[in-house]
């Protein structure tokens, strides 16, 4: 065999030298194409996502710094000009809604440190004349009902019989209001308080559980709320329509109240569960990673200690691998099993004190002090912060407060007296009612029906809500817009009364629009919000008055709704509304005093029944005649 030199070459090894060479340099080449192609890719979701953040950094500055530029720029108005200038003469005063910076969301309301339009108004010497003008006309009146008193009865009454007859029971309207305050100031809170805090100690499918039963509970708390209070005005007729005015409202009131506060926190309470679920397991991960990658490390027996530690917790209070109860789970919510002696009382009193803090971030439930302060604030809009005004007014409290009983005594004399006028003997024996004489009646109460009107608009939205505003320092007092110089009914709507129509965006007309029943059918927000108000208007009547009679309904909810779509521009607009106004309030005056007073002058058998609630009495007692008896 012959034997090959060490300096001769193998035509086999080499060719077999040149294909591994060959397979090294594709499998280099395959390699290098690959990390350049995953590098590439890398580089191109870095790019995409650092592009994303730059443009959602960007928007969120961009809204920030022109919040910043408002705010700026309203210290500079207040600096530079009068206070009494800003409503009148700059129209971003009375904007009360900032753009949502969310894509396809409507717009929010917005809360700023502004008085009152009538507030600025009435510092104008000609504004002021109006006014002065309203106390001298009902000086007058008081001094024609005094001297016809004296001559026809030698006695001055002044209305306060009427007054009296329409604030009966005070005590039972008293007991009736303190209890639906009871439910609502100290049932709810705790009870939401309790869901939000301890629902976090157990697992996924528990809480859901839990959470389902909660929306049942919520439920039967609101129709409860609804029908405890409405049962005790039908059981106690002798009430009077005043006294059941104030607890309806009350009601309706709170019952709004309580769902804002609902709607807004339950979305941040299940955020701030997802937000501390997603922390305890990463910091989960964080240690079994740690352990993995150095188990000779001297802090990883800490870690592994700590990680057992927080199993056998979840073990002893029953809760699997997916639990958030942990260490800090325990001291963030302040609710952990496994606490006892002083610790427990040390925490009892943490949990005790963030209870009623004023801030408390730890915790998914806003403090009892802020849902105290948004009970008694003079808005139903819920929000973690109001802008506050820096000092009482005691003054301004007691002539706002003055007032009001001022326009409680101006509507009694006005009003009351021109229904007495017509009505008061509407259902007796020889007494009828004909067409011509139920129209001379619509008619000339439409004047003071108006005045009513306007009465219970600066005695409520100006008054009443100015004088809370000023005690609690709440700074934002835009309660109305000037609707009186509009020309159209669906501007008139959302500038009458703020407070309302603040509440029917945000809870009904914007959660509708924005769940995709706008974009669908533009028109079935509007109609969900005009079948909620005219329903809950109507609840007020006919529970202050113990009776229905749906004409509030009809021309509020039907002729109210198909004038909103009716837009006429100018000064024939601003007229046409002042009509339909004056018409609607002479004919809601005087078929609910017709319908009141047959109550009182045509009684029935059934009186007190739920079929008695519901049928006209108008209609039964036969008072009504088409032509007069000759």
């Amino acid at each position: 065999m012959q034997k090959i030199g060490e300096d001769e070459k193998c035509p086999t090894c080499d060719r077999n030298y040149s294909s591994a060479t060959q397979v090294d340099t594709d499998l280099k080449e395959n390699h290098d194409s690959f990390q350049s192609s995953q590098r590439t890719m890398v580089l191109d979701d870095v790019r995409s996502n650092t592009k994303k953040l730059k443009s959602d950094f960007l928007g969120q500055m961009e809204h920030r710094l022109s919040a910043m530029i408002d705010d700026v720029m309203d210290n500079l108005h207040k600096t530079e000009y009068p206070e009494r200038v800003l409503m009148m003469s700059d129209p971003s005063m009375m904007r009360d809604k900032r753009k949502a910076t969310v894509p396809g969301k409507l717009p929010e309301k917005e809360f700023r440190s502004r008085p009152s339009l009538l507030t600025e108004m009435l510092e104008v010497p000609h504004i002021r004349t109006i006014h002065h003008i309203f106390i001298a006309v009902l000086c007058l009146v008081m001094l024609h009902t005094i001297l016809t008193d004296i001559i026809e009865t030698n006695t001055i009454d002044l209305g306060i019989q009427r007054l009296m007859d329409a604030f009966y029971k005070p005590l039972t309207t008293l007991r009736i209001l303190i209890s639906i305050e009871f439910f609502a100031l100290f049932l709810l809170f705790p009870s939401f308080y309790l869901w939000s805090t301890h629902r976090l100690n157990y697992n996924q499918e528990t809480r859901r559980m839990i959470d389902y039963g909660a929306v049942g509970l919520f439920a039967t708390f609101l129709v409860s709320f609804m029908y405890f209070p409405a049962r005790a005005l039908l059981q106690d007729r002798l009430i009077g329509p005043a006294s059941s005015c104030l607890v309806a409202m009350e009601q309706c009131r709170l019952l709004m109240k309580m769902w804002a506060f609902v709607r807004h926190n339950v979305p941040k309470a299940l955020m701030f569960d997802h937000k501390k679920e997603v922390t305890i397991r990463g910091i989960a991960e964080e240690g079994k990673v740690g352990e993995e990658k150095d188990d000779s490390s001297p802090s990883s027996g800490l870690l592994r200690k700590r990680v057992k530690t927080d199993e056998t917790s979840r073990t002893r209070s029953g809760l699997d691998a997916e639990g958030t109860t942990s260490p800090l789970n325990e001291n963030l919510h302040l609710s952990g099993p496994a606490l006892n002696g002083p610790s427990r009382k040390v925490m009892g009193k943490q949990a005790l004190d963030s209870w009623i803090s004023w801030d408390d971030k730890k915790s998914p439930c806003p403090s009892f002090s802020r849902y105290l302060y948004f009970y008694l604030a003079p808005t139903l809009i819920y929000k973690d912060q109001y802008p506050r005004s820096s000092t009482i007014r005691w003054n301004v409290v007691c002539w706002n407060f003055a007032q009001v009983f001022g326009c409680i005594f101006y509507a009694n004399m006005v009003v009351g007296k021109a229904c007495a006028l017509y009505f008061s003997k509407f259902g007796l024996p020889g007494h009828p009612m004909t067409p011509s004489m139920l129209c001379n009646a619509i008619f000339s109460l439409m004047l003071p029906g108006i005045l009513g009107l306007v009465f219970g608009f600066y005695l409520l939205l100006h008054s009443w809500h100015n004088a809370f505003a000023e005690m609690l320092r709440f700074g934002d007092r835009l309660f109305y817009k000037d609707w009186w110089n509009r020309s159209s009914f669906s501007d008139y709507y959302k500038t009458w009364n703020l407070i309302v129509h603040d509440w029917l965006y945000t809870y009904v007309f914007k959660d509708a629009w924005e769940s995709g029943l706008g974009r669908r059918y533009k028109v079935l927000p509007t109609t969900l919000v005009f079948l909620v108000s005219s329903v809950f208007h109507e609840y007020i009547l006919a529970f202050s008055l113990n009776f229905f009679l749906p004409v509030l309904f009809i021309l509020f909810g039907g002729f109210g709704f198909a004038l909103y779509f009716k837009n006429i521009e100018g000064s024939a607009g601003n007229v046409f509304m002042w009509v339909g106004l004056t018409a609607g309030t002479g004919i809601i005056v005087s078929t609910y005093s017709m319908e009141y007073f047959a109550r009182i002058n045509c009684p029935t058998e059934n009186e007190g029944s739920v079929l008695d609630f519901f049928i006209p009495r108008t209609l039964s007692c036969g008072a009504f005649q088409w032509s007069q008896a000759t």
